[in-house]
């Protein structure tokens, strides 16, 4: 009996410390959903391997910001434009992972498949949560536009012809900046000086993102449990604060800073994604009452199969096609033909 009550001493005051760590702090918890985010992306990387080009000119880890690991970016050229001094419409894509993981290798095969299309797609690192909080991010991808700029004839991009693209949190980064680049009152707001023009910005591509942060608080911990704990480390690792106000919350959900000058749209979400009810489907609701052109693809709710997060880049899948194939109508209705400098 003795030995059984130190047993049981020990494992309660194990899990009391336990409790305590992911309680008071936001590291035990941020690293449990970033391994699982590592373990789903390199799932991700690997069912596009099949979609991987050879004629695809590939220049990766392009460093944007000298001193800043985190800034890195991969650029994808159609190699048969690399002759002469053609320019491509570019789209910059931003990755998902809860501003807490993913990478810019986890979409390669996807990327280098739109790449062959006619683009030069460049996909772009910034730093996690929540070692790097916001704005941080958006000032790197503010950073990573003015590096494209810069060197445009080297990438043969057309900065004239800019799409912006993200998944999850990407997607939020992504229309966030777009706020930026278009509201000026915003951009002071954020204290970001735009490094690209409304007019160069051409259009978005958004998928299953994050839109309004507020609604999504109060879903994750209507939710309780684990699957609440860990929904609200998101916000508590980009915002660094535990129990974000409604005002911080507001800070990033793009739902409410995108204004009529917002670009055209294309917005999509599964049925089997939790964020399409919530987010996606009342954010393009939203831009189309701001004018905004929108493009949407969503699907039934008895759609089956049931179509998960993220699922455009399952590229094997018909729907996945079908995004894909609005994906590239969406980018044809908004570009000319390459051009030369």
């Amino acid at each position: 009996m003795r030995i059984l009550k130190r047993l049981l001493l020990t494992l309660l005051s194990i899990g009391l410390v336990a409790w305590l760590a992911f309680s008071l702090s936001v590291w035990p918890g941020a690293m449990v959903v970033r391994s699982t985010f590592k373990k789903g992306g390199e799932e991700m990387r690997q069912g596009q391997v099949a979609f991987e080009r050879n004629d695809v000119h590939v220049i990766l880890d392009e460093v944007y910001t000298a001193g800043d690991p985190d800034a890195r970016m991969d650029i994808y050229i159609p190699q048969r434009m690399m002759g002469g001094d053609h320019r491509l419409p570019v789209v910059v894509w931003t990755h998902g992972g809860g501003w807490i993981g993913g990478d810019k290798s986890e979409m390669r095969g996807y990327l280098m498949h739109l790449a062959n299309e006619g683009y030069v797609v460049i996909a772009i690192n910034y730093g996690l949560a929540p070692e790097h909080r916001y704005p941080a991010p958006l000032h790197q991808i503010n950073a990573a536009l003015a590096h494209i700029g810069a060197n445009a004839e080297r990438f043969h991009a057309d900065m004239d012809q800019v799409f912006m693209a993200g998944d999850s949190a990407g997607a939020q980064l992504t229309a966030q900046t777009a706020a930026i680049i278009t509201d000026p009152e915003h951009a002071q707001a954020v204290g970001i000086s735009p490094t690209l023009a409304p007019q160069q910005l051409r259009g978005l591509i958004l998928h299953c993102g994050l839109y309004d942060m507020s609604v999504y608080v109060q879903r994750a911990s209507a939710a309780g449990g684990i699957v609440g704990y860990l929904a609200n480390i998101l916000p508590w690792a980009y915002l660094g604060e535990r129990r974000p106000d409604e005002a911080s919350l507001r800070r990033i959900s793009p739902i409410h800073h995108a204004t009529s000058a917002f670009p055209p749209v294309f917005i999509s979400g599964g049925n089997g994604d939790p964020l399409t009810a919530h987010q996606s489907r009342p954010m393009s609701a939203r831009l189309e009452e701001l004018g905004v052109p929108v493009t949407s693809l969503f699907f039934p709710d008895d759609h089956s199969p049931a179509l998960p997060h993220e699922y455009q880049f399952r590229l094997a899948e018909p729907e996945a096609q079908q995004a894909f194939a609005m994906t590239l109508e969406f980018l044809k209705a908004r570009t000319r033909s390459p051009s030369t400098r």
